[in-house]
């Protein structure tokens, strides 16, 4: 074995051994694409999912790095969604690593995070989850089904900022 492929196969052996936990042995948090794997399938996926896939990304605002393919517009119409705060975002590559966003309540309140959650989760193609994150801050992962190359991958992008929207302003 060659020593990048050994030194690799190393690294991802340590981390598949410690998934779902964080510093000390205990889960502190999920990072964003197991977090949005668990809110569309309800269970961590079989796999350590790696936050860095490789997959070609571009600049986004000059500087943000996203994926390729996400249409900059919809990440725009959730960026002005008055009380939130836009966090992270793949484009969805297969089955096990869906697209999603990841968002924040600007109160940086658990119970509006709970409230909102369960607005979302009433939508069709919404799956949504929250937690408390590595910021010590709740967030929301608002994902689909869906990825890069599905049919109805471009439709759900499309429809996310409104149905984000939709929950933002329904009677709390």
């Amino acid at each position: 074995m060659n020593v990048f492929l050994e030194a690799f196969t190393f690294e991802f052996e340590k981390q598949a051994q410690s998934f779902g936990t964080g510093r000390g042995g205990r889960r502190t948090t999920y990072n964003s694409p197991t977090f949005a794997h668990m809110a569309v399938y309800d269970k961590e996926p079989d796999i350590f999912l790696q936050g860095k896939t490789g997959f070609p990304q571009k600049l986004w605002k000059n500087s943000i790095p996203i994926d390729t393919h996400i249409d900059e517009k919809a990440l725009e119409r959730i960026e002005k969604i008055k009380g939130l705060e836009l966090r992270a975002s793949c484009e969805g590559h297969a089955p096990d690593r869906v697209s999603y966003v990841v968002v924040r309540p600007l109160s940086r309140s658990s119970d509006e995070a709970k409230k909102l959650t369960d607005r979302l989760n009433t939508q069709t193609g919404i799956h949504a989850k929250w937690d408390v994150g590595t910021g010590g801050q709740p967030r929301i992962v608002v994902a689909g089904k869906t990825w890069h190359g599905e049919k109805a991958w471009k439709n759900w992008w499309n429809k996310l900022p409104d149905k984000i929207q939709k929950a933002m302003e329904t009677d709390k």
